[in-house]
């Protein structure tokens, strides 16, 4: 295991103490030198709205920075951290903070890309505001008591939603002051695959991807957007789309096959972040539902084009209820559950975001296709699509297109995308995995290419304590694909890449109440495509207008990529024509800048 004390890392300290809280009995404290920042040392502020609540995460790092495995007193004040023996404290608390409470120490998911010194423990306060707060950046002071107190500083973002032309404004956060804690789950369910996280009855809704949450500006994002507004969809071609069965109600027993009982309740806690069943499409292929459940499983095939059904299928042979590889399945998935609902994990697109599967291929397939031709253009851009003499509807309309197939590279591809974005359509494609270039048809000039990142913070030379902080916390995810295809007469190149480290549901059924982290760019394409929608929403609540009158022209590509591009890591706006790199083009986009009425990259005009 990689952390460095196993007692401190496997507790959660639930109990709160208002204000400071002296140590108790004749513990001793070891002196040990350290210093005290925001989590992982980023300069990130905390986002709150007047009258809410949010948790400041201190990161508490050894000085000199370095591995302190072994080290007795280190190990001594580290415990004595995790016992509250030692006080930390809010100083000089401006008088709109209503209540503060000292949490505790708070374990940590193992994100890889941190140094073991940085990621190993945090503490949590949590601040709860007046309704009067002031709106702007206001600097909090916080202090460890330890035998040698040392402070350090934290900004807290007050955002005032009151200009939105929609939607209700709300805490920010979740309604749930436990949300970053503990949510009750059934017994029955252990296969968490959470390493140190595995419990019995209890999970962390979204204790493990808070760090990354609050990281990449998504905490922010959630915070500066209302809730209400009428949400921005997402069609989303794969193979199968979310198998109806991992919407298994919680209470199937996943010990237990039961081929010819499987319930086909739809799971609150996952189908926040997906439109309506009945507007899912299935082309071709598909299952018969009606059967599925009646004796002599396996069930029967119907191979038509039908709506209300996206299912997962292996080709022609019969399915095993605990074996689905279905593609689909996990790239829909990974935009987390149902927001705000105690319970799972954390929607990642606020349930303001959501998702039209459409099933388009069987596994392995060259589903892509779908979202090259004018099957998917059809269906998201007009709500009507005609196909095998029936004409199906929806009564939506996007323009976001988002699949993580790779397929040969070809001219007419590209031509296709070409025509679809003239029409008004955003195309989002993944990158590929562990492939010698970026895969296509994502090069395609008028695709947007998604990539993978992770957490970067480990120094490139040695780690001494005078080490550059300054760049970027995000590196290329070592899976995701980059680079020119030498047979191709276009140039490939990458446009953005997303964090992949999130845990989200398990797409699989043998555990599929467990969570999946790899970094895949199959669901980094669509959290990219999410974010597209985020900032689609956010003109909504600011503009009145998803589209801001650019709507069925190629100007809102153009508007889409613009504002990701100056959000992004990488952009410099002293040198705009400067900074895309070869593996991870213009590097993350900030979901809190996305959102900002007040950042004119994306907002103004």
């Amino acid at each position: 295991m990689k952390r460095v004390f196993f007692l401190f890392t496997l507790t959660l300290l639930l109990t709160a103490c208002p204000g400071p809280q002296p140590p108790g009995g004749d513990y001793t404290v070891p002196d040990v030198a350290y210093s005290v920042h925001p989590l992982f040392m980023i300069d990130r502020p905390f986002a709150v709205r007047p009258g809410g609540w949010t948790e400041v995460w201190l990161s508490i790092v050894p000085e000199p920075r370095r591995d302190v495995t072994g080290d007795l007193d280190w190990s001594g004040f580290v415990t004595a951290l995790g016992d509250r023996k030692v006080e930390v404290t809010l100083d000089d608390a401006p008088s709109w903070i209503t209540n503060w409470e000292a949490l505790g120490t708070v374990g940590l998911s193992d994100y890889h890309g941190l140094p073991e010194w940085l990621d190993a423990w945090a503490y949590a306060v949590r601040l709860e505001l007046a309704p009067d707060a002031p709106a702007g950046d206001h600097r909090l002071r916080f202090t460890v008591h330890a035998p040698t107190p040392r402070s350090g500083e934290v900004t807290l973002r007050v955002i005032d939603v009151s200009g939105a032309t929609c939607g209700q404004p709300g805490p920010g956060l979740p309604d749930d002051p436990s949300y970053w804690r503990n949510a009750p789950v059934p017994d029955t369910f252990f296969q968490y695959d959470l390493g140190s996280w595995i419990k019995s009855g209890t999970l962390p809704p979204a204790g493990p991807d808070r760090p990354l949450v609050w990281a990449w500006g998504l905490e922010e994002a959630w915070v500066r957007l209302p809730d209400g507004c009428d949400p921005v969809y997402v069609v989303a071609p794969d193979s199968g789309g979310p198998d109806a069965r991992i919407f298994w109600t919680r209470d199937f027993d996943v010990s237990t096959p039961q081929y010819e009982t499987m319930p086909y309740a739809v799971r609150s806690d996952v189908t926040g972040a997906f439109a309506p069943l009945d507007w899912w499409m299935s082309l071709s292929f598909s299952l018969d539902l009606d059967n599925m459940a009646a004796p002599g499983y396996p069930p029967n095939y119907l191979q038509v084009t039908q709506q209300g059904q996206a299912i997962c299928s292996a080709g022609d042979q019969a399915i095993d209820a605990f074996y689905d590889p279905c593609h689909g399945n996990g790239t829909m998935m990974a935009t987390g559950g149902t927001w705000n609902d105690g319970y799972g994990v954390a929607g990642l697109f606020k349930n303001v975001v959501k998702w039209v599967p459409m099933r388009a291929g069987g596994e392995n397939g060259g589903f892509y296709g779908a979202a090259l031709n004018s099957t998917a253009t059809e269906y998201a851009l007009t709500g009507s699509l005609t196909m095998d003499g029936q004409t199906f509807t929806w009564p939506g309309r996007t323009p976001i297109v988002v699949t993580a197939a790779v397929g040969a590279p070809s001219q007419g591809d590209c031509d296709a995308l070409a025509a679809a974005r003239a029409r008004g359509q955003i195309a989002v494609y993944g990158a590929g995995n562990n492939l010698d270039y970026l895969g296509d048809p994502a090069g395609c000039p008028d695709a947007i290419a998604a990539g993978s990142a992770v957490f970067s913070l480990i120094p490139g030379n040695t780690d001494d304590g005078s080490t550059d902080w300054a760049g970027s916390i995000w590196a290329r995810a070592w899976v995701s694909s980059y680079g020119d295809n030498p047979n191709t007469p276009w140039e490939e190149r990458m446009d953005f890449v997303v964090p992949g480290q999130f845990y989200t549901p398990d797409a699989f059924l043998p555990d599929k109440y467990g969570f999946n982290v790899y970094p895949w760019t199959s669901p980094a394409t669509h959290r990219l495509g999410g974010l597209i929608g985020l900032y689609l929403y956010s003109n909504r609540v600011w503009h009145g207008d998803p589209y801001r009158g650019l709507w069925g022209t190629a100007d809102l590509y153009t508007m889409v990529y613009d504002c990701l591009k100056a959000a992004s890591s990488n952009y410099d706006p002293a040198a705009p024509g400067e900074g895309w790199d070869v593996e991870t083009g213009w590097g993350v986009p900030d979901p809190a800048k996305i959102v900002d009425p007040s950042f004119a990259a994306c907002h103004g005009g």
